[in-house]
């Protein structure tokens, strides 16, 4: 089940039934979390209640991302670079704080035998301990704050799980494989100087398969080379750069080869965002905004349930005019995994043509949304995840 609003099924007799669920799911949304299989980390748990973000400064911004009622691309984005993630002075001092720990091979510093060497035959083989236990209270806590942050306003996630800090020197790998139920976004960040990719080791790339290939034989054909290129995008490990990506998707990392000093090794933090819900800021609160989302909701869903079924997430924001309350702006979408489920098409119906209808009901429905104008004439804003989940059905 979604996490935000009811599964999006494409099947008519079930969208009154959930519509009816997704304004449970909505209403429940405020002020807890759904459990899962992990402890999760939110905002309200940390005891960030006070942290007011800035709407237009500040905040990551994803440089491939479409706005202003964007169009949607053939086979959806199922991957986000952004280099200079962390402020530059975080990024530095978490990998001070790594390197102090292996300055002195003789050391008996406890951060040196906190490492589990996590290795599974033919599939995983690397170093890895919790970030939590590796990096100082003060360190760790901005770390989580800059990624809850980014969750919120560019993916609509309002939790992650909590963050890995690993290592590969020599050997280390991850074979192709792909993270289910984990969250709609996993996440890596290097922590790799520049100058040790390609002259202290090779390798260590984050290999993602290329969508097309899920769907092989449409795209053949015989008059084109494949190799790994065209088969895998591969994404260098370069310091302070964020991957975020579709864990659905499957991936690995490629075999590190050269170093066995774990000051010039592939040095990664990494983990899963999780738990998609809308994400409130500006005058109106989400007390004030939730009932008239809902009434935008609800014929949406009666449009969604009459197409064929997807799978995924868009994320969207919506611009709320302070003074009308009518909405300004639909920029989106900021995040785009959805995928049509081939066997509910019908025959030569094209995939792209089914996201492509699934993203007008949702900007028609977005754009035409009342809310309450606020008490002072202040805009608002929402990121808004839309989770397609079809059940397995």
């Amino acid at each position: 089940q979604n996490m935000f609003i009811a599964p999006l099924l494409a099947r008519s007799s079930r969208a009154a039934s959930f519509a009816r669920q997704s304004a449970t799911a909505l209403r429940a949304a405020h002020g807890r979390h759904r459990p899962m299989s992990r402890r999760l980390v939110t905002r309200r748990q940390l005891g960030r209640e006070q942290i007011e973000l800035d709407v237009s400064a500040s905040a990551p911004q994803v440089e491939s991302s479409s706005t202003d009622h964007g169009q949607l691309s053939e086979e959806g984005q199922h991957a986000l670079v952004l280099d200079r993630f962390l402020p530059g002075s975080l990024a530095v001092q978490l990998r001070t704080e790594f390197d102090a720990a292996f300055a002195d091979p003789r050391s008996l510093d406890p951060k040196r035998f906190v490492w589990d060497f996590w290795h599974m035959p033919s599939q995983y083989s690397h170093h890895r301990t919790p970030a939590a236990q590796f990096f100082s209270a003060a360190t760790y806590e901005q770390l989580e704050t800059e990624l809850l942050n980014f969750g919120q306003r560019q993916l609509g996630c309002s939790a992650m799980t909590p963050i890995w800090l690993s290592y590969y020197i020599d050997g280390s790998r991850q074979e192709l494989h792909a993270d289910v139920p984990h969250g709609p976004w996993a996440f890596v960040i290097s922590l790799t100087h520049d100058a040790d990719h390609g002259s202290a080791f090779t390798g260590g790339e984050t290999m993602i398969l290329e969508p097309r290939v899920l769907d092989y034989w449409r795209t053949f054909s015989s008059s084109e080379v494949v190799e790994l290129p065209s088969l895998m995008t591969l994404h260098a490990p370069k310091f302070n750069r964020l991957l975020a990506f579709d864990p659905r998707m499957p991936h690995g990392v490629r075999i590190v080869e050269g170093t066995r000093d774990p000051t010039r090794a592939r040095i990664v933090l990494h983990g899963w965002f999780a738990e998609p819900a809308p994400f409130f800021e500006g005058a109106l609160s989400e007390e004030q905004a939730t009932d008239a989302l809902q009434d935008a909701l609800d014929p949406l869903f009666e449009r969604l349930a009459e197409l064929p079924l997807a799978i995924g997430v868009l994320t969207l924001r919506l611009h709320i005019d302070g003074t009308d309350g009518s909405v300004r702006n639909v920029e989106g979408p900021l995040t785009d995994t959805l995928v049509a489920r081939p066997q509910t098409l019908a025959e030569h119906e094209d995939p792209a043509a089914v996201r492509e209808e699934i993203w007008a009901a949702v900007l028609d429905a977005m754009s035409s949304a009342r809310f309450p104008a606020s008490a002072d004439g202040g805009d608002s804003w929402i990121t808004l995840p839309l989770v397609f989940d079809d059940g397995d059905q």
